[in-house]
């Protein structure tokens, strides 16, 4: 809020659909609000939670990746062939049945993106450390 240059639902111009301009950098919609302070409130969760996300998959993927590569044998086995599985499940069906199982919440819907992204940064991880492994 500190940040957006009107308040989110104030009409600041009468020209409707208003192009670009000085006060109005990506201009106005159908009621005259600013576009731009509406798509900066609209991006704070968006962003917070995409990060948190990101971070989560991917410190839980290079972490699981080096003990897979590391160790080796069965518990490598064992956390490719998961994670091979969890891959192939497609990811807006997996989210739509832990929503429905669960509920719909931030909590929720950031440990599900995680959840989907796991297996992308566990393959990457794993294979890097053993090209470095061997």
């Amino acid at each position: 809020p500190y940040v957006i240059p009107h308040p989110i639902g104030d009409i600041v111009d009468d020209d409707y659909f208003g192009p670009m301009r000085q006060g109005l950098w990506l201009g106005s919609d159908y009621l005259g609000r600013d576009m731009l302070s509406r798509v900066l409130m609209g991006a704070r969760c968006t962003v917070g939670i995409s990060l948190a996300a990101v971070s989560i998959a991917c410190f839980s993927g290079v972490v699981l990746g080096m003990i897979a590569a590391v160790t080796g044998g069965w518990l490598d086995a064992c956390l490719s062939r998961f994670l091979d599985a969890m891959n192939s499940i497609p990811s807006k069906l997996f989210g739509l049945v832990v929503v429905a199982a669960v509920g719909s919440s931030i909590p929720v819907l950031i440990l599900t993106l995680a959840v989907i992204y796991i297996p992308g940064a566990y393959r990457f991880a794993r294979a890097l450390a053993v090209n470095i492994n061997t």
